[in-house]
């Protein structure tokens, strides 16, 4: 809940609000005594009938009623219509709320709300979700454009709102629909881009990554002109999570056959993922991933061979011969082996002649490992010498001790 926003008392600013009294609730859950989601929707709707908010006395009748962890509690709030009518109440409010007060409770609201169950939110979305998106792409602007006044958490409202177009994103029913939308897409990237709230970062890139699990969007989110770029740039970012979010959201733009060129010509992009690669824990077996994926495109494989001086290739062999993780060594030993795949002889010169490159691979071949060995076997198999004869075992035998 650490996103959810907590707008300050008083009377709410910039809009009208309800006048319903203090004491005025009647209707209350015997559990809790808090008010009964019936009541909650009477009172909203009654203040959209008037173009009106709700005062904050309400607003935090609101905030306690939904602040519990029970999803089908929250599912009977989908049910009685309470997303509806918050939808219709943030309709009337967004346009007319100058300070941000209001909006925030309300995105906080629908927040909570959508801690039911995936089934639950796929209603919502069926049945708000194409009217709401906008509404969460202008409250993302209100706050990137200073129109959220300091006191009122612009950083916590703007976290808060791409945490739920975030829960969106995550519902493999709505993949290609959210991935298609362009207004989502370049307001993730803003939020990316701004320096406002790390929170929001985070749920924006990860918002990305959940997108590229499809693999139409992967292409989408490969292609758009501004994703990868800031992803890069983001990942200059001394913030652990931020790199373990950015590696996932790579990884999975890379499982995209028709990316590869794109991702490894992409300026910075293999600097990116050699940092990641010589880094430890999920960034760099994500690393390790990617490369394995774009190494079988034959352009990609002259980028990472050549990348540095053949920084990559030693950075990927030392895994393979010295890594205790298994999957680690894995990935690595695949995209050695992709690498080796290469049908350009000039290509397989610059392999043969790196320092580490047979060492790893010929140890590897040798391991007990069932992850790594075939990875390894068909490295060595993959290699040839000028004219297309394959190299003898002696004359593998012969690169790997030099």
């Amino acid at each position: 809940m650490s996103a959810l926003c907590a707008c300050n008392g008083g009377a709410c600013n910039g809009a009208g609000y309800s006048l319903v009294d203090s004491g005025s609730f009647s209707l209350r859950n015997p559990t809790d005594g808090t008010v009964h989601v019936k009541e909650l929707i009477h009172i909203i709707k009654e203040a959209v009938t008037e173009n009106n908010g709700l005062s904050n006395h309400e607003y935090d009748e609101l905030l306690k009623a939904l602040y519990h962890q029970d999803i089908e509690r929250h599912n009977q709030e989908v049910k009685a219509g309470l997303a509806k009518y918050l939808f219709k109440l943030l309709e009337v409010i967004l346009p007319r709320d100058t300070t941000g007060e209001q909006v925030g409770y309300i995105v906080t609201a629908f927040a909570l709300v959508l801690e039911c169950s995936d089934k639950h939110k796929i209603y919502c979305y069926k049945t708000i979700g194409r009217q709401l998106i906008p509404l969460l792409l202008a409250t993302c602007d209100m706050c990137m454009f200073g129109k959220v006044l300091k006191e009122h958490s612009p950083e916590l409202i703007l976290a808060t709102t791409t945490k739920i177009l975030g829960t969106f994103c995550k519902l493999s029913e709505m993949w290609k629909l959210m991935a298609g939308n362009v207004d989502l897409l370049n307001t993730l990237v803003d939020v990316i881009d701004c320096n406002i709230s790390p929170d929001a970062r985070v749920y924006a890139i990860g918002a990305i990554s959940v997108l590229a699990l499809d693999d139409e969007s992967r292409l989408t989110l490969a292609t758009h002109p501004d994703i990868i770029d800031t992803l890069i740039e983001a990942s200059k970012v001394k913030h652990e999570l931020t790199w373990k979010k950015i590696s996932a959201a790579i990884l999975n733009i890379s499982a995209v056959t028709d990316a590869h060129d794109h991702l490894a010509e992409r300026p910075g992009f293999l600097k990116l993922l050699y940092k990641h690669l010589t880094s430890s824990g999920d960034p760099q077996m994500r690393a390790a991933g990617t490369l394995r994926n774009i190494a079988s495109s034959e352009a990609a494989r002259w980028e990472i061979v050549v990348y540095s001086s053949g920084a990559m290739l030693t950075a990927l062999s030392t895994i393979v011969l010295k890594s205790n993780n298994e999957t680690l060594r894995s990935r690595a030993a695949g995209a050695i082996k992709n690498l080796s795949a290469s049908y350009d002889f000039n290509l397989q010169k610059i392999l043969l002649a790196h320092p580490h490159f047979m060492k790893s691979i010929t140890a590897a071949s040798k391991s007990r490992s069932k992850n790594v060995r075939p990875y390894a076997c068909a490295a060595l198999a993959n290699l040839t010498e000028p004219g297309g004869k394959k190299l003898s075992l002696k004359q593998k035998r012969s690169h790997a001790l030099q």
